[in-house]
């Protein structure tokens, strides 16, 4: 006698805001200490310049490995997937990582550029840089406050990609 096995496909349990914030606040203490401590070994060089690139492919790799997250992810528990639960891949995590890394470079120019206009006693240029700033700002801040509002708990970097982040069952 054959005995059935039923199957049990459990309804993801989706990561929330305060799960996701505290996973980049950990991923930006890390990559950022690492990533000052390596600039100041190879300062002035072509190799600092490439240090942002470097980060953001080791950021988009972790997202496609085996590990579906970044040390911070893991810390919190938490993992990237696509919407049928599996690990994405390294060109999803690529098109993911393109909806927002785009606007933080914008905001850092504006944000630069606006200072040193300030500094230069140009006021006009100065009131340019911020507006590119406060542009840039908008797009990223209301991408993650959609977390908060659908219903599976999706930025738009996560809409645009279809993955979702959801806790870790082990």
């Amino acid at each position: 006698m054959q005995e059935d096995i039923q199957v049990q496909h459990r309804k993801p349990e989706y990561a929330g805001f305060w799960l996701r914030l505290g996973a980049n606040l950990i991923d930006g203490f890390l990559f950022g200490g690492v990533s000052w401590v390596l600039s100041k070994l190879v300062q002035g060089s072509v190799v600092e310049m490439a240090l942002p690139f470097v980060f953001a492919i080791v950021v988009i790799w972790f997202n496609s490995s085996e590990y579906q997250g970044t040390p911070g992810k893991m810390c919190m528990e938490i993992k990237i997937t696509d919407l049928a639960g599996k690990r994405i891949s390294f060109l999803r995590s690529l098109g993911r990582s393109c909806v927002y890394y785009p606007f933080l470079v914008l905001q850092m120019l504006g944000f630069i550029y606006s200072v040193a206009a300030l500094s230069a006693g140009n006021s006009g240029e100065a009131l340019i840089g911020t507006f590119i700033f406060l542009v840039c700002s908008i797009i990223p801040l209301v991408g993650i406050v959609m977390i908060i509002f659908t219903s599976r708990k999706q930025a738009l970097h996560d809409k645009f990609s279809n993955t979702l982040v959801v806790k870790r069952s082990y």
